[in-house]
This record gives C-alpha cells, structure tokens and sequence, in this order.
C-alpha cells in the first residue's frame, strides 16, 4: 500500500475517531428521530426524512468539496433572494469563460451547469423541507 494512502486510511479513522467521542451519531439519531415524528405529525413520509438525512451525513462524512459547495452557495443565495428565476443558468454560467468555447464546448458547459443546478436545487428543496430548526454538523 502507497504511504499516501496509509496516510489517508489512518486521517479518515482519526475523523471517524472524533465523530464517534463528539456525540456526532447521537445527535444525527437525535435530528432524525425529531424530524420522523415531525414528518408524522404533518402527514409527510419519514422514509422522505430518512432519505434526506441519510444524505446530508453522506456529503459530511465524504468530505468537503469546495467546487461544488461553492456552487451550492451561489444557487442558495439566488433561491432565497429571488426564488425560482427563468434564466438561473444565465446567472450561475461564468461568461467570460464561455467567450472562449466553441458551439459543442458551450453546449457541454450548459448542460453541466443544468445538471449541477437540478442537483443543488433538490438539496435546497430538502433543506427547506426537511430542516427544521438545527443542522447536522
């Protein structure tokens, strides 16, 4: 086994090491037994909640991507302060970069920009649904 892959086991145990002496598991039980009895409260599925939570811890133990968070962060902003906007992909597309495209390069960018955006938008959907008063972190 590589040394930087033995570095990147024993770093990823060491994050699993303080999650588990944090408290990390039972407040993510805690949020998730508070939002199913929620969910119930208001008619909602919980296998919805479980889902959704499932999800948020996935993306906090994974790791942090500054790329996509980034991306996420400006989607959020534009979702709360003007909601649902027909030219979204205009205001989340980098112009300048696009200036230097050709037609098929442009048309790949578009439609990754699309993609991320459906993604970011269901996650902000969630949050909005799901998360009530406390985040997991």
């Amino acid at each position: 086994m590589a040394k930087s892959s033995k570095n990147e086991i024993k770093s990823m145990a060491k994050l699993a090491k303080q999650r588990l002496k944090s408290g990390f598991w039972e407040e993510c039980q805690e949020h998730v037994s508070e939002s199913v009895t929620k969910a119930k409260e208001e008619g909602e599925n919980s296998s919805s909640v479980i889902r959704y939570y499932k999800s948020r811890v996935t993306r906090v133990i994974g790791g942090y991507n500054e790329e996509s968070e980034a991306f996420y962060q400006k989607v959020k902003g534009i979702l709360d302060a003007y909601g649902e906007v027909s030219d979204i992909i205009g205001r989340l597309c980098d112009l300048d970069y696009m200036k230097t495209l050709n037609f098929q390069q442009r048309e790949r960018y578009l439609t990754d920009i699309a993609s991320k955006y459906r993604e970011c938008k269901e996650r902000y959907d969630q949050e909005k649904k799901f998360e009530y008063s406390r985040r997991i972190s």
